[in-house]
């Protein structure tokens, strides 16, 4: 039955593009000279975590979450959900009838998702930064940015950013071309690039203690995850005169080099001008600033369906969809640990290099040539 089954299979492969041949004139696919294409790409990417960050609440409840009247205005939601523009292109040569080498890659915009708030000059509405104090049984806890009660105004920025590239060389060997029907087999090499960042800064004025003096404090969590990997693949392309079907499955296989860059400041600035810098911030100290690394052996998967339609010999417009996914990638909003130890006497907050898989998927548009 097996047998019989894998028989149809062949029979079905060969047989489609002779309909295709019958009913358009056929085109003989290209296995000579060059060939290229510029693609635009509308993509879709997994939706990134990002922690609470920023709460307000009446006077009493210090912004503390788990109070009666504490919001949470940034966070403790996913985020990244909108479509990017981008690009894709391919080119390469034709060495023998059988053998070409080309280069293809991809991006997508830059993600970004911001957020700003600022009180009065009477420090109305209170904004707070949210944390766990570990000094007090791990419980909920804040740093205050405003507070109606007169001790300061102030103001919160946060912006997050997310990009997505990627280049491959390979070489592509003909299995099979009985004119209307090419099978290649792709072998090559695969670097991908993915960036996630969080930077979280506050302003914060002096209205009872030292009037006019204020405090600068700046979190940056920044992540770059690069893969290098051999590749591998199948290319399969059936012709119908004026209209060509391409279906590519390709897998990428090597080291995935993590970076996570922690750093955090401080600036406090007395009422006669006079400051002081220290390198902590609110979520970035000592015990989890710097840069670390990490390596995460990875299979990268690459989908991809085409449909071109020829306008004259050598160009054809085409449209179609394509889909990557990685097993392990740094994302900032998950190296961001709300655990702070505020006497410094323990090592919170902690990086524990927690990674996550994540996917881009999209539509492309554009042409194809060959000449």
């Amino acid at each position: 039955m097996f047998l019989r089954a894998k028989i149809y299979l062949i029979l079905v492969l060969l047989f489609i593009p002779q309909v295709g041949h019958a009913i358009f004139p056929c085109h003989q696919l290209q296995t000579a000279g060059w060939w290229g294409s510029a693609e635009y790409l509308l993509m879709w990417r997994k939706t990134r975590f990002v922690p609470p960050l920023v709460t307000t609440s009446d006077a009493a409840d210090l912004g503390i979450i788990g109070n009666p009247t504490t919001e949470i205005l940034f966070g403790n939601r996913r985020v990244g959900d909108s479509p990017k523009s981008g690009g894709q292109f391919d080119f390469g040569i034709w060495l023998t009838p059988c053998l070409g080498i080309g280069v293809g890659g991809f991006f997508v915009m830059h993600e970004n998702v911001n957020f700003h708030e600022r009180s009065n000059a009477n420090g109305d509405p209170l904004l707070a930064r949210p944390f766990i104090n570990v000094d007090n049984a791990f419980s909920q806890d804040s740093v205050l940015i405003s507070d109606p009660g007169n001790q300061g105004s102030g103001d919160i920025d946060i912006h997050t950013r997310n990009h997505i590239g990627g280049v491959d060389l390979y070489g592509r060997y003909t299995v099979l071309n009985n004119c209307s029907f090419r099978f290649d087999a792709l072998a090559g090499f695969l670097f991908t690039q993915i960036t996630d960042n969080i930077d979280v800064s506050t302003f914060f004025v002096d209205l009872v203690f030292d009037p006019g003096s204020t405090e600068r404090v700046g979190d940056k969590f920044h992540m770059e995850n690069n893969f290098y990997g051999g590749l591998v693949g199948l290319l399969g392309e059936v012709n119908f005169g004026c209209v060509t079907l391409a279906a590519s499955a390709k897998i990428g296989g090597g080291n995935m080099v993590e970076t996570a860059s922690i750093s955090g400041t401080t600036t406090i600035t007395d009422s006669a001008g006079a400051s002081i810098t220290f390198d902590e911030g609110v979520l970035a100290l000592d015990s989890n600033s710097g840069k670390h690394l990490t390596n995460n052996f990875s299979i990268v998967p690459i989908l991809s369906a085409e449909a071109r339609v020829r306008i004259c010999p050598s160009l054809w417009l085409t449209t179609g969809y394509t889909f990557i996914r990685w097993p392990h990638v740094l994302l900032a909003g998950d190296q961001i640990d709300l655990e702070i130890d505020p006497t410094g006497a323990l090592p919170f907050p902690k990086f524990n290099a927690n990674t996550s898989s994540f996917w881009t998927q999209g539509i492309t548009a554009g042409i194809y040539i060959f000449f």
